[in-house]
């Protein structure tokens, strides 16, 4: 099976390129040649999977890239909040334009399309949020499975890794809020479900995982250090997410690692 992957050299691209391909030909976009090096050269020896550089909002790119394709998994996103409020148009040009340059071509070619959301798509609040909304609202009209994942752990540009730096580093890390919390799920959990979803038909579903964690911030933050201060909540910033709404809730249905919509 031949599986593309978009956002490959991102942390859940890489925890999925680990695992599919022992079994499949995977390939890879990406446009960080930094990380498309990284990740093609110092682990030539074991990974198998064919990198490429190039950009999701590149239609004709797109289109060559994608024959003889039968899955595309489509994690790419500008996905930091607060860069994504300072970059709207490009925010717009990566999460709606380049999500639609995927939708439309799988459509036409026949490939199946597994669309990676996040619950900041709900009740959005920030310009990601919004986006990440709307491409959910496009996957499902063209017949695409849609997972809804929270926070990965440890995940780059999360407050794992950021907590841990500012530890190390000496410096105080700012809590946003004594009260905020974000549920979170390993990695390994969701390569579970994508997996799921490769191998089912959830065709315009939208999968929801189960096993999470809601974790307060600030007690988060006190795992790393007690050098830290609590300050007030932004406009863009939740003081906890939810899944699935109101209305949504009616509608699940219970499987073993995640419910379906």
């Amino acid at each position: 099976m031949n599986i593309l992957i978009t956002g490959g050299t991102g942390f859940l691209g890489q925890a999925l390129i680990k695992d599919l391909q022992k079994e499949h030909n995977v390939f890879s976009i990406s446009r960080n040649e930094f990380n498309c090096f990284n990740a093609s050269k110092y682990r030539e020896k074991t990974d198998k999977t064919t990198y490429y550089i190039g950009d999701i909002r590149d239609y004709d790119f797109l289109d060559t890239i994608t024959d003889n394709m039968d899955i595309i998994i489509h994690t790419a996103a500008m996905r930091i909040v607060d860069v994504c409020e300072k970059n709207i148009e490009e925010t717009i040009k990566t999460n709606l334009n380049g999500s639609l340059n995927i939708f439309k071509i799988a459509k036409r070619k026949d490939i199946k399309v597994i669309h990676i959301s996040t619950d900041k798509a709900l009740s959005p609040v920030s310009v990601y949020g919004a986006t990440k909304l709307i491409a959910e609202r496009m996957a499902i009209e063209y017949k695409a499975t849609v997972i809804r994942p929270c926070n990965l752990k440890n995940a780059r540009g999360t407050v794992m890794p950021a907590y841990e730096k500012l530890a190390k580093e000496g410096k105080t890390i700012k809590v946003r809020g004594a009260n905020t919390s974000r549920f979170m799920i390993d990695v390994n959990e969701m390569v579970a479900i994508i997996k799921e979803a490769i191998f089912n038909d959830y065709t315009g579903h939208i999968l929801i995982p189960k096993n999470y964690e809601n974790v307060n911030m600030l007690e988060l933050a006190k795992t790393y250090t007690d050098n830290i201060i609590v300050v007030e909540r932004r406009d863009i910033d939740k003081e906890e997410e939810i899944l699935f709404t109101s209305d949504e809730k009616k509608k699940l249905i219970e499987q073993e690692n995640f419910y379906i919509i």
